[in-house]
């Protein structure tokens, strides 16, 4: 029996300091769906986080209104999925901004904490980070615009 093992190695606390540097400035949409039902449009979001074996999804729930001001975000579910024993996701928040009240565009800020495990030299340890995740979509038909990490 092949037993998998995938943890995080790093020689010194400044390599690690350096993975993170560059580790939330990507992000690969692998697939969204779109679907409507008596004026909620949900959209699912399947995005892959290259340095791990795990996807991270989000099914955003909102009302579809023509009025911005009638614009209301339902519901939003976000998870991990694939090989996530070593990695965990807990979202806390999100909500949703429509900063000109003309734009059919919508700010959707999802915030998490994000845990691996990593081992530094010969310690292993558990590893937490507050992330944040903004998706731009059209408030009228819930198609995505555009989506990325942010600190």
């Amino acid at each position: 029996m092949l037993a998998l093992t995938i943890l995080l190695k790093f020689d010194n606390v400044a390599e690690f300091e350096a993975f993170l540097e560059s580790a939330y400035s990507y992000m690969e949409l692998v697939e969204v769906t779109y679907n409507e039902s008596q004026n909620v449009h949900s959209t699912e979001l399947n995005f892959h986080i290259p340095w791990t074996l795990t996807e991270f999804n989000a099914d955003i729930n909102s009302n579809l209104e023509t009025d911005a001001s009638d614009y209301e975000l339902v519901d939003v579910s976000s998870y991990l999925t694939g090989f996530s024993s070593l990695y965990g996701w807990k979202q806390t928040s999100y909500y949703s901004n429509i900063y000109e009240s003309d734009s059919d565009e919508v700010f959707i800020t999802i915030k998490g904490v994000h845990s691996f495990g990593i081992t530094v030299g010969e310690n292993g340890l558990d590893y937490s980070k507050s992330v944040i995740i903004v998706v731009n979509v059209n408030r009228k038909t819930g198609k995505l615009i555009s989506y990325g990490w942010t600190n």
